[in-house]
């Protein structure tokens, strides 16, 4: 995501890998890319995980998988980074 934006749009993100002057999207549990909804199985609340890296680089359009695209990071490109840890079902 670039700098300025400091929030998303409550709806209407295109379900594609890389959104121009949004950034990219993972794969979701679905196997789709982007947000689908918690949906857990049945049991114990299920963690839902969700990390923001700050790059002091901008990454290039790319179809590559999450994994190649986060391994294409280097350590010294992270100047920040969040980590979300969500509970839900049950």
């Amino acid at each position: 995501m670039p700098p300025n934006i400091t929030e998303l749009p409550p709806q209407g993100i295109p379900a594609q890998y890389y959104v121009p002057g949004i950034g990219y999207q993972g794969i979701n549990d679905f196997g789709k890319v982007g947000y689908g909804g918690p949906c857990p199985p049945p049991g114990p609340p299920h963690e839902y995980v969700i990390i923001v890296l700050a790059l002091n680089r901008e990454l290039p359009p790319s179809s590559e998988s999450d994994f190649d695209l986060v391994r294409s990071i280097n350590v010294s490109d992270v100047v920040g980074y969040g980590v979300l840890i969500g509970y839900y079902g049950g």
